[in-house]
């Protein structure tokens, strides 16, 4: 019987939950900090084992080679592009599956925009939802099952999310006995997972009380960009923030959100998934500021894969990558001040950043000029 007696030790992905014969675990949400972990009824459990078979944490394998290739890749649709994190070539890999008679999962947010849950896609249009970063931990309850009713049937799928989802879901695989041949495994280059319940009280500072009709956290469309978005919640009192001025993006960055799991993830460099997708940050060419897609083939699959859908691929030397992208390696460090923001964000989210990152100093006018300068050069040295 599972039994989570560190928190370190969960890391929320629910394949315990979809696994149980007896369905007797259930993910029960912590008080204070809101992620969810997995409570076993013992009065039902037959103590098969099968929780601890399929649980990321208990199970490192140690897959630690390096990648087979990497590239820079750009979809060419202009609209996919700005609708999506970092180049849109996640669309591109979804196209692909969907054209050959596929699904492909991924994380959306809920309607009212305050969580995120893994949802499966049919066609283009539902595609739409996947697309761009959501920056909370994603519900996956049912999504495993459904993934091995789909690879039974002989459907190609395409299943993405962070490492230890893609990681859950193989050993689910595996343990079902379910045959890998037509799934396709994406993960992204992941930096932690905060919970939904310090993005509501985050929500509340700005005070987007009326339902969110609209939300991204990587809000790139002029006067921002890739390289400088925005955070962008609507309705709110400001619509826009910068992504370097936002209360929880500073949190995020600065690692006191995060599970306590991700400072040492379980699937960093561990997950087996066949591609990994980021942004290619430290690109070190002329570009137009408009993302560019960080791809890391990391099995032969993944590899055939991506050259057969005809997408235009810069190769790089994975070093390149790794130097603008440590936490394709890394897991974030967990700061001694931590406990102080999870004390004070739901009384006072503002306070509770600034003691535990910090505010940033508001950029004088000179500055502000400058930047304005720098990007109109850019703008017009790109045309």
């Amino acid at each position: 019987m599972i039994k989570i007696l560190d928190k370190y030790n969960c890391c929320g992905c629910s394949a315990c939950t979809d696994i149980c014969p007896k369905q007797c675990i259930n993910m029960t949400a912590d008080p204070v900090e809101g992620y969810k972990y997995a409570v076993a009824d013992a009065s039902v459990c037959i103590d098969c084992g099968m929780c601890h078979a399929v649980c990321p944490v208990e199970n490192i394998e140690h897959d630690t080679e390096r990648p087979h290739t990497v590239y820079a890749a750009v979809n060419p649709d202009s609209e996919e592009r700005k609708a999506s994190s970092s180049g849109g070539a996640f669309s591109l890999l979804s196209r692909a599956i969907l054209d050959c008679g596929g699904t492909v999962f991924g994380v959306a947010f809920t309607d009212d925009y305050r969580h995120a849950k893994v949802v499966q896609a049919e066609n283009v249009e539902q595609l739409e939802s996947l697309r761009g970063a959501k920056y909370i931990q994603a519900d996956t309850a049912g999504s495993y099952r459904k993934v091995a009713e789909l690879l039974k049937s002989d459907r190609k799928v395409l299943f993405s999310g962070t490492p230890c989802m893609v990681k859950a879901l193989r050993r689910y695989l595996l343990k079902k006995a379910v045959s890998q041949e037509n799934l396709l495994t994406v993960d992204v280059v992941c930096h932690g997972v905060p919970s939904d319940k310090a993005f509501d009280a985050y929500l509340c500072n700005r005070r987007a009380d009326k339902p969110i009709r609209q939300l991204s956290f990587r809000y790139e469309r002029r006067p921002y960009g890739w390289c400088n978005y925005a955070v962008e919640v609507v309705p709110s009192a400001k619509r826009y923030i910068p992504a370097s001025r936002d209360l929880f993006m500073r949190s995020f960055i600065g690692n006191v959100n995060l599970r306590p799991s991700c400072y040492q993830c379980p699937a960093k460099m561990d997950s087996g998934c066949d591609l990994s997708l980021g942004d290619f940050w430290g690109y070190p060419h002329s570009h137009d500021n408009q993302g560019i897609s960080l791809v890391i083939a990391r099995t032969a699959r993944g590899e055939e894969f991506i050259r057969s859908i005809g997408i235009m691929l810069e190769p790089f030397d994975y070093d390149v990558a790794l130097k603008g992208n440590p936490c394709i390696e890394e897991c974030p460090t967990e700061p001694a001040t931590r406990p102080i923001f999870w004390e004070l964000y739901r009384s006072d989210f503002r306070k509770a950043v600034s003691e535990s990152v910090g505010l940033p100093q508001r950029p004088s006018l000179s500055a502000k000029g400058k930047a304005l300068i720098y990007e109109l050069l850019k703008r017009l040295k790109l045309r």
